[in-house]
């Protein structure tokens, strides 16, 4: 497995600090966000829409909705 998002090593879903107690799910998210389409990634879009400080500790890859839903609000909020 083989990361290309520019931001795995530093990506707490990535080092597992996320997803210590599920491995195989982790495993699967990883492999396709991580590894491959990693611009489709929640954590990935909010980084770069919205800045590091609004990614959530509880955001994965795979919650899009709640991406553009943060990224809503700071574009609101910051009139961007």
């Amino acid at each position: 497995m083989t990361p290309k998002c520019e931001f795995y090593q530093v990506c707490p879903f990535f080092t597992d600090s996320l997803v210590a107690g599920m491995p195989s799910t982790a495993k699967l998210l990883k492999e396709r966000y991580c590894c491959d389409a990693y611009s489709k990634c929640a954590r990935y879009r909010v980084t770069l829409d919205a800045g590091e400080q609004y990614v959530e500790d509880s955001l994965f890859p795979n919650h899009d909705e709640k991406a553009q839903t943060i990224i809503a609000r700071v574009k609101r909020e910051t009139g961007s």
